[in-house]
Parts: C-alpha cells; structure tokens; sequence
C-alpha cells in the first residue's frame, strides 16, 4: 500500500522497474509503444479530461522515471494503470509471455520544494549516463528515450510539456549547466 496522498496541481517522481529486475524495452519498438501510450494515457477515455502533465521522464531497459504533475483527483493513478496495463497487455502479446512485467506498485516521491524539483529533473535526465558510458551530459542530447534532447532543442516531443521547465530553468542553455554542475556537486542520491 502507497503511503502517499497525490495533490492536485502538486509534483510527483514516479518510477517503476521490471519485476525481479527484468528487462521491460528490448528494443527501440518497445521504448516508443511504451511512450505512445503514455502520450495517450495522459487523458481521460471517454471524457478526454488531462489526467497528468509529463514534465520529464527517462526510459532505461529495465525501469523508467517520470516528472509528472498531477492535474485533477486521482489523475496520477489513473495515468499509471492505464500506462502499465496497456504497456504489459502490448509486451506479453508481442514476446509470448504472460504475468507482470512491472513490479507490483510503482514508487512516488512528493517534491514540495523548488530544490528539489531541480535535483529530480536532473537527476531523470542524468539516469542513462550509466548505459551511455560517460559522465558528460553533452551525450545525453543523443539519448532518444528521454525528455533531455527535447529540452536541449534537439528534438520537438509532444509528449513533453516543457513550459513549467523552461520556465524553471530559464531556458535550454540553463537546463545543460544545471545537469553538469549536478554532476559535478554529486547530488543524484537527493532524488531517491
């Protein structure tokens, strides 16, 4: 049971890895089925009433992290089981399998503070560094299963709603210097 209570208009890190650690994008169709249906998981069926706003996120082969704000009641939750359900339907379909692919509730951070809310953007945008093999984040503006190359102005995703951000940031340049120097100042276990 989650011992979180979403508020609307509030920010959230939400994340969610593999059951048993398992890899859930096996290859580049994997990343973008699971993003179009994350793009269409934003609003309501029927009603199309916005669930969720989706600041920032970052895909990795076995575990994802979304920015996202929550924009009426319940809006988080209902964006989260749509996503995981149709995600998980897709997969099993596709690879022959059935069961869970996630795990079973997926984790949620509460950012109360704009400090914080810039140690969790940078610390999405940073989490493919590992698999990239390097610590410069001039190589994140090649990663194409994250919101980073949008924000650098590489690529337009309309998934992404940026304003709130840019806004934050002051701009694509800022949002580069930010990422690096939270590098440098080490502060990714702030965002955990």
């Amino acid at each position: 049971m989650r011992n979180i209570i979403f508020g609307t208009g509030e920010f959230y890190h939400i994340y969610n890895r593999g059951v048993d650690k398992r890899t859930t994008f096996l290859e580049s169709q994997h990343y973008k089925h699971f993003m179009f249906l994350a793009g269409r998981s934003k609003h309501e069926i029927g009603t199309g009433k916005h669930l969720v706003n989706l600041h920032a996120y970052a895909l990795m082969p076995n575990h994802f992290h979304f920015l996202l704000e929550q924009m009426c009641d319940d809006g988080i939750a209902q964006f989260m089981q749509r996503l995981s359900t149709s995600y998980t339907r897709w997969f099993n379909h596709q690879n022959n399998r059935t069961g869970s692919l996630f795990e079973t509730t997926y984790k949620a951070k509460h950012i109360d503070t704009n400090a914080y809310l810039a140690v969790v953007a940078a610390y999405i945008h940073r989490n493919p560094l590992d698999i990239i093999g390097t610590d410069s984040v001039e190589n994140l503006d090649t990663y194409e299963w994250s919101s980073y190359p949008h924000y650098r102005g590489i690529v337009k995703n309309p998934i992404v709603d940026d304003a709130m951000l840019f806004d934050f940031f002051g701009g694509k340049d800022c949002i580069q210097n930010f990422h690096q120097k939270s590098f440098t100042l080490g502060i990714d276990g702030f965002a955990e």
